[in-house]
């Protein structure tokens, strides 16, 4: 099974070094392949065989011509460098975006903010109601009670922000957060300056997930509806 967990920045430029030592290897292989070149290296398969398999005026059997082995080993690993250095150039590109969104998104939140989330403000919910859709928990609605100085545009930058950094962190899927519950999307509206947060899941298990969450954050402070 490949692994689907989400990649921070670190990782990413990590594996991006790695692909490049696979393409330095694959270069140092090419260079050390020998240049002398006799009948004795070719190779083919056995086309007296393969004319006489036949389906009325078809061969049914294929074969390669005699190409040089040595000049087939050495496109390969012309090849396999040049898809190793075209994953690292991705693989860094990626990373590079992460911290370009995390950079745009966080610009303008105060240092002492950008550590944890703006839901840790656990003092500040007033209610966490479970989202159901047929039965089925399809996340929660968090309510916080008036602060001052807090809007739904700070939420949601400060919300953005956090989102952004844990990517960048590769921390999406290990975050006490419910807001990072993967594949989670978050509105942010505002309502006689109370700020509400809702968080809705595509499937069930993750709506479950982001309740559980939230519930913690809150501590006793649960309603449903």
């Amino acid at each position: 099974m490949l692994d689907q967990r989400p990649r921070g920045y670190a990782e990413l430029m990590s594996d991006a070094a790695r692909h490049d030592q696979k393409a330095e290897h694959h270069d140092k292989a090419a260079a050390e392949l020998p240049r002398a070149q006799s009948p004795e290296n070719y190779a083919c398969g056995d086309s007296v065989l393969n004319d006489q398999q036949t389906t009325g005026a078809e061969p049914i059997t294929s074969w390669m011509p005699c190409w040089d082995p040595e000049e087939e080993a050495l496109e390969a690993h012309r090849s396999a460098a040049a898809h190793e250095r075209r994953t690292a150039r991705e693989e860094r590109a990626q990373a590079v975006a992460l911290a370009r969104i995390e950079l745009a998104s966080c610009r303008g939140i105060p240092p002492r903010e950008l550590a944890h989330s703006p839901l840790v403000h656990r003092k500040a919910i007033a209610e966490v109601i479970a989202h159901d859709e047929s039965g089925e928990p399809r996340g929660v609605h968090i309510i916080f009670k008036p602060v001052a100085g807090l809007n739904a545009r700070w939420m949601e930058r400060a919300i953005a922000c956090h989102r952004a950094r844990a990517a960048v962190l590769g921390q999406e899927g290990g975050s006490p957060d419910p807001t990072l519950v993967p594949g989670a999307e978050v509105t942010v509206t505002e309502d006689r300056g109370r700020v509400h947060v809702y968080i809705h899941t595509a499937d069930s298990d993750s709506g479950a997930l982001a309740l559980s969450r939230a519930r913690a954050l809150a501590g006793s402070q649960t309603a449903t509806r």
